[in-house]
């Protein structure tokens, strides 16, 4: 007989967000988001961050 082991599996995720502003680049809110995603893992993780452009 066989036994099954129980394993806990945690998922943490950080998240970076921008607001997209039409006289912004694409590039400039992709940056934003990447820097919010950064800041956010900087202060521990497990967080969202948000950015307005």
């Amino acid at each position: 007989m066989q036994t099954q082991q129980k394993h806990k599996l945690s998922v943490y995720m950080t998240f970076g967000v921008s607001e997209y502003d039409k006289v912004m680049s694409i590039d400039d809110c992709i940056k934003q988001a990447d820097n919010a995603l950064y800041e956010g893992k900087k202060n521990g993780g497990t967080r969202w961050l948000w950015q307005k452009g």
